[in-house]
């Protein structure tokens, strides 16, 4: 643990989560302003103390993506000209980390990202539960992945009574895998088909898990992002063509989702979302996991 406060600058909107962050005792939040002209220039100037040494930067790009990244961007740049270190850059949602090809031409945005931040020095880089298996292209900066388990953990934990869980395709093994340790429980994941944007999901070994569906009581669905909702419906529609009575809860890290076919949303106990984005749908089901606390552990110790 720190003996002082950690230096802190909060880049992106007045989000729920950035405003949460201001409301830590054990953090300084930098004046660090964003001067925006007339003609859409912008740049940033640091206010107040000019002595800081060392700062941490969360960078909140859940919304205003393109403008907030080129702000990071000029921010890094700027934090290099005044020879300030930067001890953790923190990723609450990483854009573009679906990207998962990004060898190929037709996804070269990752790759755009990380090679700008390759050329600063940042003690370690912190990202939230990404769609992200391309570790290696970080090569100047050590990379530090919050996996979907640690951020749910204390819900997990609480809400005893799961026999399964369940990932909507074969990304989400490895979390899986974690959570059903975690609960030692059985977990599988299902076989998903993509056609264009409309999406087909199959269940993977289908006795199998139609037997462990049919044998339960209760179980959960985790995955680490929703944009339409299209996985998560056929995902439940599937279930419950084997077990209608089966209690259904549901875990997301980043929820894009502004709305949710009811007949869907009625067959979930309880849908679990993080304030990595700010919350769209208005269910009484939905219960947001406020990641200032977890942020805030991340800036104030050694989490390599």
């Amino acid at each position: 643990m720190r003996k002082e406060k950690a230096n802190v600058v909060l880049l992106g909107e007045s989000t729920g989560l950035l405003n949460s962050l201001k409301k830590k005792e054990s953090l300084h939040i930098v004046n660090f302003e964003k001067v925006c002209f007339s003609n859409d220039n912008l740049l940033y100037q640091l206010n107040g103390n000019n002595n800081i040494q060392t700062i941490s930067i969360v960078a909140d790009l859940s919304s205003k993506l393109h403008e907030n990244l080129w702000g990071l961007i000029l921010s890094l740049d700027f934090f290099k000209k005044k020879k300030i270190n930067i001890d953790k850059l923190i990723f609450p949602y990483l854009p573009y980390s679906r990207s998962n090809k990004v060898s190929n031409n037709n996804t070269k945005s990752l790759q755009t990202l990380i090679c700008h931040i390759n050329k600063y020095k940042v003690g370690e880089l912190v990202v939230l539960d990404p769609h992200f298996g391309n570790q290696k292209l970080f090569s100047t900066n050590k990379i530090i992945i919050v996996e979907q388990k640690q951020i749910f953990e204390p819900f997990l934990k609480n809400n005893l009574g799961y026999n399964l869980i369940l990932g909507p395709d074969e990304g989400s093994k490895e979390r899986v895998c974690q959570v059903s340790t975690l609960l030692n429980i059985e977990g599988f994941t299902f076989n998903k088909k993509r056609r264009g944007h409309k999406e087909e999901v199959k269940i993977k070994v289908a006795e199998q898990i139609r037997n462990y569906i049919l044998k339960s009581d209760k179980l959960l669905i985790m995955d680490d992002e929703i944009c339409s909702g299209e996985t998560l419906k056929n995902t439940i529609k599937e279930i419950k063509l084997i077990n209608s009575n089966l209690i259904i809860d549901v875990y997301i890290t980043h929820n894009f989702m502004r709305r949710i076919d009811e007949e869907v949303f009625k067959s979930i106990n309880n849908f679990y979302t993080t304030n990595s984005i700010e919350n769209k749908l208005r269910y009484q089901k939905i219960n947001i996991v406020n990641l200032s606390r977890l942020i805030e552990d991340v800036v104030n110790y050694d989490i390599g």
